[in-house]
């Protein structure tokens, strides 16, 4: 096996250009998280400036889905004090104009207790649509329409879907531009570019739409999952400040262009109360659906772990907080065998992360290259059950990755193998 070693700054960087076009369209399908929920909230915080009763009628309007194939997959709620679940799509359209679903969340939206939680669906499990074809959750769109999307998500999780909003990332920049920007305090420098070209100063900033797209998507933070998650907190309070203060959107032209960029099932009233829901809680909990990925020629498929999600369902749906602490104090790391394997093709990641554990203490056995470079994410895979504590010691002492079961999908011969995915950075 060809080893990954590193490489002068010219060579990397001229890894990165060439291949940085291909990230920016992967990445899209991580900022689902953030613009499902930015653009509900925004469009909402449009409406409570404006007062007309008349005018809110105008908004429902233009958010209004008009597809019957959506509206007949919708499960309504006893009441709308009930707990409630929302299915956000990103639809992309292809340059053939064939419609995909680029990104993917389900939303726990509970009255009672004020608060949102999601769960991020990935876009690349194949699925049965119309009892036969066999296709991606992201094709379903163009190989039939958006109600056996929402059958199949209902499907696939268990979840009775109640409400359905559709949106996109431009619908995300221009609502931002619109605003004339977001006011943020950037904590750690953004210059990351698998995501965008732009690099945005520590300090006190104001972003217009681009910038603040790249800003919730870059992951060359020092701890990328939590720091992100902090940042897409920020923004959403950001814009909410921006849309309610005094200098934020208050015209009629500007609120009926901002509520044509989504489509829902929701009227302005049902809108308002996932308002007030958001105003009164402490954020929004976020968590990926867990499983593993699975590459096949030149597609990469997702299976669901099924035992996992069952008792990430159980947490969801019971309103419990979606991870679970896992404490990884006992785990022995030198008597494990690991595996790094550069999955990125980006020339020193495994080298990189294999230096990081070593340093941990773990007895880090070979060092490599991954048979294929698809990996967006880095993956921490154990071969046997009881080894999953330490992959998840390993996911903290990397500060990066996702903990998943070798299952059947991959062939060990140490305890644990790391695939540095392209979410690397050299900080770790």
């Amino acid at each position: 096996m060809h080893v990954d070693t590193h490489s002068v700054d010219g060579k990397q960087s001229a890894r990165r250009r060439q291949t940085r076009a291909e990230d920016v369209m992967r990445n899209r399908s991580r900022k689902g998280i953030i613009l499902g929920i930015v653009v509900v909230i925004a469009i909402i915080a449009i409406a409570f400036t404006i007062g007309s009763c008349v005018y809110r009628g105008s908004l429902s309007s233009n958010m209004s889905i008009e597809d019957s194939s959506v509206s007949g997959q919708l499960v309504a709620p006893a009441s709308d004090q009930d707990v409630s679940y929302t299915l956000v799509a990103g639809i992309a359209h292809s340059n053939t104009q064939s419609e995909t679903a680029s990104y993917l969340s389900l939303v726990r939206v509970d009255p009672g207790n004020n608060k949102l939680s999601l769960v991020n669906i990935p876009n690349n499990i194949q699925v049965n649509v119309n009892d036969s074809t066999q296709c991606m959750l992201r094709d379903i769109p163009h190989v039939s329409d958006e109600g056996a999307l929402v059958h199949a998500v209902a499907s696939l999780t268990g979840i009775d879907v109640n409400h359905y909003v559709r949106i996109d990332d431009e619908g995300f920049v221009s609502l931002v531009d619109s605003l004339g920007g977001i006011d943020v305090n950037v904590a750690q420098a953004v210059d990351d570019p698998r995501v965008s070209h732009y690099v945005i100063d520590v300090g006190e900033q104001t972003l217009n739409g681009e910038q603040a797209l790249t800003y919730v998507s870059a992951r060359n933070y020092t701890n990328p999952q939590t720091t992100r998650a902090s940042i897409q907190n920020q923004v959403l309070t950001a814009l909410v400040d921006k849309m309610t203060s005094q200098g934020g959107l208050s015209s009629i032209a500007s609120a009926d262009q901002l509520s044509s960029l989504i489509q829902t099932d929701m009227n302005y009233d049902a809108l308002s109360r996932f308002a007030s829901i958001y105003a009164n809680a402490q954020g929004i909990e976020t968590v990926d659906m867990p499983g593993s990925s699975s590459v096949s020629g030149d597609q990469t498929y997702f299976y669901v772990n099924s035992s996992s999600w069952n008792a990430l369902k159980d947490r969801f749906t019971n309103g419990q907080g979606l991870t679970e602490e896992v404490d990884t104090s006992g785990v022995d790391k030198s008597a494990l065998t690991v595996v790094v394997l550069n999955g990125s093709g980006i020339d020193g990641f495994a080298s990189e992360a294999s230096a990081k554990l070593t340093a941990a203490g773990y007895n880090v056995t070979e060092t490599g290259n991954a048979e294929q470079y698809v990996y967006d994410e880095t993956l921490v895979i154990y071969r046997e059950e009881s080894d999953a504590t330490a992959a998840e010691a390993v996911v903290a002492d990397l500060g990066i990755g996702r903990a998943v079961s070798a299952s059947v999908y991959y062939s060990l011969n140490s305890n644990i193998q790391v695939v540095v995915g392209k979410d690397w950075t050299p900080s770790g």
